[in-house]
Parts: structure tokens; C-alpha cells; sequence
């Protein structure tokens, strides 16, 4: 019976160890939630923005993020706001920013490792790596890929010095193919 306890206790460690399958949405956020049902998820916690706050892709207008959660990460303020769809309303994605701008391109990159240490402690190793410097600014990226959720840190630097980490559905390439 020992000899089958030791095996059996490292076995167990390993699992809580290993990083997670799937991650079905941020935190208590599914996709597809309406604004109601972030709201019985969140409560008070969420704020209504003082001003639109709208994401567009080719010029056209295709989601809106009317509120926000406040939350600290790594001792550094950020915003988590909630993209809805705006034609079905439903929650298509997270976008979490930093509260405000950092004032040094290297305040930002250190915000950045920060959170790239945290993820990949929870997550594992991103499967994706990016960087790209230029005389007026550069960005980094690293992207972790679940069957359900995209995870994609950024640190944009120059004009603008932030880290992003969107939460996203992941898209399912044979589908884009219809």
C-alpha cells in the first residue's frame, strides 16, 4: 500500500501543476454573456465608462465596451473591458490595459515580463513570440492558444507606452474556411 501512496501523491502534484486544457473565457466571463449577465456575475464592481469607447476593424464599428472592471496585476493598476458584439450584444472578448500610460518605454517592457512570468506560470510557455523595434517605438507579443480561449500580451512602446492582454474566443480556422 505505500509503495502505491508515494506514486500516487507525485502523480497529483504534477496535475495541479500542469497548465489548465482549456481556459473557458476571463475569469467568471463566458463568450456570449449579455451585459445583464456580467452584471449578475460582477455587480457593482463593473463601471459604466464616461465616454463611448469604440473597436473598429476596416472603419466599420464592430464592438463596443461600455464598461470596465477595475483590477491590480502585478502591483500595477489595469482596466478589463468587457467587447460586445454590436450586432448581437454578446460578449466577444476582454481587453485588460493598463489604467494609464507608463511614462518610459521601459516601465511598460518591465510591466510586460511581469505579467509574461505570471502567464506563463499558469499557463505554460507561450506558444507564440513576437518583437519588433523601430526608431520611434517597438512592441512585444506573446499568445497562448486554448481550444476555447486566445490569450495575447503586448507591450506597445514609443508615442503610447502600455501592455494589453486581450482574452479572446478562438477561431476555429476550418470554420473561416466556410
Amino acid at each position: 500500500m505505500k509503495n502505491l501512496l508515494l506514486p500516487l501523491c507525485l502523480l497529483l502534484v504534477v496535475a495541479q501543476l500542469a497548465p489548465p486544457a482549456d481556459v473557458p473565457g476571463w475569469q467568471d466571463a463566458r463568450w456570449g454573456m449579455t451585459l445583464g449577465e456580467l452584471q449578475k456575475v460582477y455587480g457593482a464592481s463593473l463601471v459604466k465608462r464616461e465616454r463611448d469607447y469604440a473597436v473598429r476593424g476596416d472603419e466599420e464599428k464592430y464592438a463596443y465596451a461600455d464598461y470596465y472592471l477595475p483590477l491590480e496585476i502585478t502591483g500595477e493598476k489595469f482596466r478589463a473591458g468587457f467587447l460586445m458584439d454590436v450586432n448581437t450584444d454578446k460578449l466577444i472578448g476582454v481587453r485588460v490595459q493598463t489604467a494609464e500610460d507608463k511614462k518610459y518605454p521601459s516601465e511598460a517592457e518591465g510591466v510586460f515580463e511581469d505579467i509574461e512570468k505570471a502567464l506563463g506560470q499558469k499557463y505554460g510557455p507561450a506558444g507564440f513570440a513576437d518583437e519588433e523595434r523601430s526608431r520611434s517605438g517597438g512592441s512585444k507579443v506573446r499568445r497562448w492558444t486554448f481550444p476555447t480561449t486566445t490569450i495575447e500580451l503586448k507591450a506597445i512602446t514609443g508615442y503610447f507606452n502600455l501592455v494589453v492582454i486581450n482574452y479572446t474566443p478562438t477561431r476555429n480556422k476550418d470554420a473561416d474556411k466556410l
